[in-house]
């Protein structure tokens, strides 16, 4: 228990990782949270503390200033995507607000899982990434990613070529936390 309090567990120095890199909520994404929560519109629910809601907001501000064409979306918590036919799809009311922000033709492409959205993202997005994890080390990543149990989200935007280095430096990063995350010393990712 000392060592939780402490935030020196296992479990804390996983998600530790994943918050270094968190940016704070503007005080007007916080107010939208709030009345997203007060309404009831997704994510998240009312009888929890804000979260998704937060997290919605930032993406929306994000695309908003970015001009976010195309979005890949790893999520496996419902609020989010639902899982039909062996798609994983948007929530209908969340599309809505991306199209509302990002303009009718945003693109959008949900999984289930961070791994099948960096590579989709990989080879769709025109990035090049000469060297992804192999099936294993994939396997160890989500099932690292599981164990923290957790709903965890990732969002890849693209937006033009300025954005591709962007995004091209978030494959790079992601990739490099997840081994570190795994305890694997590899310095060089081989995503360029």
């Amino acid at each position: 228990m000392a060592q939780i309090s402490r935030s020196e567990d296992d479990v804390s120095k996983r998600l530790a990782v994943i918050f270094e890199g968190a940016i704070k909520p503007t005080p007007e994404e916080m107010e939208r949270a709030r009345q997203r929560k007060e309404i009831g519109n997704p994510p998240g629910y009312p009888s929890q503390p804000l979260g998704d809601q937060i997290a919605w907001e930032q993406l929306l501000t994000y695309c908003r200033i970015a001009g976010v064409k195309r979005l890949w979306i790893a999520s496996n918590d419902s609020d989010y995507v639902t899982k039909f036919d062996k798609r994983v799809l948007l929530n209908p009311f969340l599309h809505l607000e991306l199209m509302q922000t990002c303009g009718d033709k945003v693109e959008v492409w949900c999984f289930d899982n961070a791994m099948g959205a960096v590579k989709d993202f990989g080879k769709n997005a025109g990035v090049k990434a000469e060297k992804l994890p192999t099936q294993e080390k994939s396997q160890e990543i989500e099932k690292e990613l599981r164990s923290l149990d957790r709903d965890l989200h990732f969002f890849i935007s693209y937006a033009d070529d300025d954005h591709r280095v962007i995004a091209e430096g978030f494959l790079d990063e992601l990739y490099r936390s997840l081994l570190k995350r795994l305890g694997s010393s590899k310095p060089d990712t081989g995503l360029r």
